[in-house]
């Protein structure tokens, strides 16, 4: 297995990130790697990424996290809970990504997940609730996640859920009322769908809902 370093270190105004281009299948941190606060993969390196490498967990700074498009990455063997600073995850575009680890759920500054067009993604984590911080959900275009978890009830800061186009998706949980911070829902597409709950009417803050 050959490995390469990444190379591209890039400035931004609220610091630094790496962003790899180049199409390498298998990667490594160097070894005095700097503050790095966004990582992204982006073109060419998307289509070849099949997994990532545990180097990523000593990014103790990572804030923003974007593995857009990584059609091979099938799963995410990472001790996330290591990433206690990331706010954001973005796995948009994984379409051969089948479970989330569990990992994912200590991370107690998380704020906004993406895994918009997540193909293969059938179901979420029982325990989904305990992203207690999290304010943005994109489960757009999940065309196999069938129902959502009772636990998603307990994301008391959420404010965005998207479900476009989630076809499999045949009901809500029963208490989905208790979402009192949702401002934006998007259920377009979600053709498989019965009637909306009464519960849906509780939603004091909600502005936004696509049907």
């Amino acid at each position: 297995m050959v490995h390469h370093k990444l190379r591209c270190i890039s400035h931004h105004k609220f610091g630094r990130f790496f962003l790899l281009r180049k199409p390498f299948r298998f990667f490594v941190f160097p070894s005095q790697t700097p503050k790095i606060f966004c990582l992204a993969l982006r073109k060419k390196a998307q289509y070849v990424v099949m997994c990532l490498p545990d180097s990523i967990m000593d990014l103790s700074q990572l804030k923003t996290f974007r593995l857009r498009n990584c059609h091979n990455l099938t799963n995410l063997l990472m001790e996330f809970r290591k990433l206690q600073s990331l706010v954001e995850l973005d796995l948009s575009g994984c379409s051969q990504l089948g479970c989330l680890p569990n990992s994912i759920m200590d991370l107690s500054q998380f704020k906004t997940f993406r895994l918009q067009s997540c193909h293969n993604l059938t179901n979420l984590l029982m325990v989904f609730g305990k992203l207690q911080s999290l304010v943005e959900l994109d489960l757009s275009g999940c065309s196999q996640l069938g129902c959502l978890p009772d636990s998603i009830m307990d994301l008391s800061q959420l404010k965005t859920f998207r479900l476009h186009n989630c076809h499999n998706l045949t009901n809500l949980p029963m208490e989905f009322g208790k979402l009192q911070s949702l401002v934006e829902l998007d259920l377009f597409g979600c053709s498989q769908l019965g009637c909306l709950l009464d519960s849906i009417m509780d939603l004091s803050q909600l502005k936004i809902i696509r049907l």
